[in-house]
């Protein structure tokens, strides 16, 4: 097994629908609306954070995450919802990329 350079995962043994209802109930929480159409957006899956075993910025999650993600977005585009992919990029010296240029 790899070296790991990245954040393990904390459990703290909540359901996704405990954790849900926690924030739901949060008083000091802001609301929000929802718009006319639903969409899958998945925002920002690169290695620097789902590899542990190469990035310090990284951090453990499910090891089938990257499955998961595609088999939703496979079945969102079945049904005709759209499916939104955006990233992060750099400059290759990092120098637009404030404190999140010193990664190393």
């Amino acid at each position: 097994m790899s070296e790991l350079i990245g954040t393990k995962m904390i459990e703290d043994g909540q359901t996704a629908r405990a954790i849900f209802e926690g924030v739901m109930a949060n008083p000091a929480r802001k609301k929000f609306g929802f718009g006319q159409k639903l969409a899958i957006v998945n925002v920002d899956v690169q290695q620097a954070y789902t590899r542990t075993d190469m990035f310090k910025t990284a951090y453990e999650t499910d090891p089938k995450q990257i499955d998961y993600i595609n088999q939703i977005s496979r079945l969102a585009r079945a049904k005709g919802m759209p499916v939104i992919w955006s990233r992060v990029a750099y400059k290759g010296d990092a120098a637009d990329a404030g404190c999140l240029g010193n990664a190393d």
